[in-house]
């Protein structure tokens, strides 16, 4: 919400299952839109506005409508999975199949849980051909997420 005199204005980005919509309620010009952002950033602690920074840049290159793709785009992933955004590691190690609790992954058992997945979700093996799509992003994903971290 604005609090300089701008306008006033509400954004939320809220959850519906395992997607991201928004919610947003603006008055006033798009200028005043951007200097609200930018006057909340003040707001911040230093460390937290030195990440935000390039994350506005990155927004004023968006060229699509406001949603899922804007949300993997500005985090910088390939799924728009609202829990991948919030413990990439997590999400990776769920999505591939490992059981709860687990921590350390070797490359092979990241590549072998990858392969199993990939052929689960391919619709010529059995798996759903309308879901087939974001399965396969969703499985590749979480592929790069584990093996960067390791």
């Amino acid at each position: 919400m604005d609090r300089h005199g701008l306008t006033h204005s509400t954004h939320r980005m809220l959850r519906e299952g395992d997607e991201v919509r928004f919610d947003m309620s603006s008055n006033g010009t798009a200028l005043q839109q951007v200097l609200g952002a930018i006057y909340a950033i003040e707001r911040l602690d230093m460390p937290i506005r030195r990440q935000m920074a390039p994350l506005l840049r990155r927004a004023l290159t968006w060229r699509g409508p406001i949603g899922p793709a804007f949300i993997t785009y500005m985090a910088g992933t390939r799924t728009s999975d609202v829990s991948a955004l919030a413990d990439p590691r997590a999400w990776a190690l769920d999505v591939l199949g490992f059981p709860g609790g687990t921590v350390k992954v070797s490359k092979r058992e990241v590549m072998l849980r990858y392969r199993e997945s990939l052929r689960l979700a391919h619709p010529d093996h059995g798996g759903d051909a309308a879901k087939a799509s974001k399965a396969i992003i969703d499985i590749t994903e979480a592929r790069r997420v584990l093996l960067d971290s390791i």
